[in-house]
């Protein structure tokens, strides 16, 4: 089978499909209705203006949903998605067009509460809702439409080849430009994609989506981490949502890029139609660690329009010289772990080279033993039969048993120098990726801080996220190790029996 629209040649369709019936996500029904019934807004494409609700819906009157992972929708179930999207951007507050259409409302919406949503436990429960109400909005365009969750874990290798970046999907990305850019922009797809808040402006990425390694991986934690952290029940929900938004702000950061796409700012996020596919996943991260519940407990504050100018984050103008400061913070920040790696490999290159020497050193005496024992062996039957023939075989015997005690003796202390060399190996190849994960981390939280700062978020508490994602990452690590010891044990074993 090939793999997805041609890209992302590490991910079959099939196992896509396979992800998302597996683990599919039913949106509760649980959520009561705190608004106006959807035949309120529901509203005829064409038929004129209307009023953007004053309360967005944010119930499930039409029973449980299903929200698919993107690699299982089909292509026309796409189209649907594109649609519907399009569809609420097509619908206009004003015959002039003057004010915010009905999409730009949710980026809006969401530049509006950016510090109020963010820098908490509330943070799962916020955009919970906020999805909710999204998906009802899309619902009077198409339905049936749901947000297609994207599990950017199992791109985690290269995010930016994950079949989801192409026109058909989620649009084609360049570094700084529009999306799609250059290509038609007919139809229903994302193609050029113009949003009016914050400034009229085209949405714009910071990746390549034709160049492998153009989006930082290091921001992406991969399926095992993800797993490890929803299974971990040590965590209260406080730490949970915590680590989990944490987590959050790496496609954030990748999407967008230090160059300034939307996705990297708050005020601007929801405006990139790759922000509602990244918190549907983040929504079934919370599904499944079975914290679904908590939305009741912040639903008032959903409903009514926050504290007035409290909530919302820092001015573009603001962000935009924050983040010209942490693009700079972040380039010597490249440059003082490249270095260190560069050290660190070095060390490691001198550590590994003696041990292969030891080794070989090793390997051509025992060679040496191994023919000279041979050829001895030929000379002594020889000479033992004339030996016994004079003086009896009990002598022969003697002196051999003493040549073969003093070979061991030698053999045994060849081995104990390739045991001490070989740990010196890998000691030093230990050490060596130690000190990439710390690099890797270190890269990671300056960027994260800085996406929390340029968002005014408090940055201390939104990187306390750190810990518990280490903590999850050697879990999955450490689960690794064992499955391929498990592994590499079983063929041992088949091999040895194959050879009885």
């Amino acid at each position: 089978m090939a793999p997805v629209g041609g890209l992302g040649g590490f991910r079959l369709l099939r196992a896509r499909a396979l992800a998302a019936a597996t683990a599919t996500v039913a949106v509760s029904a649980v959520v009561a209705a705190v608004t106006a019934p959807r035949s309120t807004v529901a509203v005829a494409m064409g038929a004129g203006p209307a009023p953007f609700p004053s309360r967005p819906s944010v119930s499930c009157v039409d029973g449980p949903r299903v929200r698919k992972e993107v690699g299982s929708l089909t292509p026309a179930e796409w189209a649907t998605y594109q649609r519907a999207v399009t569809g609420l951007h097509a619908r206009e507050t004003s015959r002039d067009r003057s004010t915010l259409d009905w999409f730009e409302h949710f980026v809006e919406i969401h530049a509006a509460h950016a510090a109020y949503a963010h820098g908490g436990a509330h943070f799962l429960a916020w955009h919970r809702l906020f999805l909710l109400a999204y998906e009802n909005a899309l619902r009077t365009v198409e339905p049936s439409v749901t947000i297609p969750y994207w599990d950017w874990s199992m791109d985690a290798a290269d995010p930016a080849m994950a079949p989801v970046w192409v026109t058909s999907q989620l649009g084609k990305s360049a570094d700084g430009g529009r999306i799609g850019a250059g290509e038609r922009a007919a139809g229903h797809n994302f193609n050029e994609l113009f949003v009016d808040t914050d400034g009229p402006h085209y949405v714009t990425r910071g990746f390549d989506s034709n160049h492998r390694g153009s989006m930082d991986a290091d921001f992406f934690a991969d399926k095992r981490t993800v797993r490890a952290l929803w299974r971990d029940r040590t965590m209260s929900f406080a730490d949970f949502a915590t680590t989990l938004e944490y987590v959050h702000g790496g496609p954030h950061v990748a999407v967008g890029g230090f160059s300034g796409g939307d996705m990297i700012m708050l005020n601007r996020a929801a405006g990139d139609v790759a922000f509602w596919s990244h918190h549907a996943y983040i929504d079934f991260i919370c599904a499944a660690a079975a914290l679904a519940t908590v939305e009741a407990a912040v639903r008032p504050h959903f409903a009514s329009s926050g504290p007035a100018g409290a909530a919302r984050g820092p001015s573009s103008g603001d962000a935009r010289a924050a983040l010209a400061v942490l693009k700079k913070v972040m380039a010597a920040a490249r440059a003082e772990a490249a270095a260190e790696l560069a050290a660190a490999e070095a060390e490691a290159a001198e550590v590994i080279s003696m041990a292969d020497a030891e080794i070989h050193e090793v390997e051509e005496e025992e060679k040496a033993i191994a023919k000279a024992a041979s050829e001895e062996g030929a000379v002594s039957r020889t000479a033992g039969w004339l030996a016994a023939a004079v003086r009896g075989a009990s002598s022969v015997g003697s002196a051999g048993a003493v040549g073969a005690a003093a070979e061991a003796a030698k053999l045994a202390a060849l081995e104990e120098t390739r045991t001490e060399a070989e740990a010196s190996r890998q000691a030093a190849l230990a050490e060596l990726q130690a000190r990439k994960k710390e690099v890797k981390r270190y890269l990671r939280v300056t960027a994260l801080a800085g996406f929390a700062a340029i968002n005014g978020i408090d940055a201390a508490r939104f990187t306390r996220g750190e810990a518990p994602l280490e903590r999850a990452e050697d879990e999955a690590e450490a689960e690794e190790r064992a499955i391929e010891g498990t592994a590499a044990s079983t063929l041992t074993a088949r091999h040895t029996l194959m050879g009885a």
